[in-house]
């Protein structure tokens, strides 16, 4: 049994791609915080604080190339 196709709006897939990345990025974010904050603990020394992990900003530039290299790939297949 087909199913219809419905299309998605573009600013959607936009929205559910923005907030995938931000969850990641703040996953990444926490762990690499946990990991320096052991380090640091193990290693006391005034250089740990210029090493501090900083999050990840999810940018528009940064979801439009994750689009168009999803593009890109769905062409591939289709190829």
């Amino acid at each position: 049994m087909d199913r219809p196709t419905e299309q998605v709006p573009t600013s959607e897939i936009r929205a559910q791609l923005s907030q995938s990345l931000a969850c990641e990025f703040d996953r990444l974010y926490n762990h690499e915080l946990a990991r320096w904050a052991r380090e640091r603990d193990e290693t006391p020394s005034p250089a740990w604080a210029s090493r501090l992990p900083r999050p990840i900003a999810v940018t528009s530039r940064m979801v439009a190339d994750v689009l168009r290299a999803i593009a890109g790939l769905v062409l591939s297949v289709r190829v």
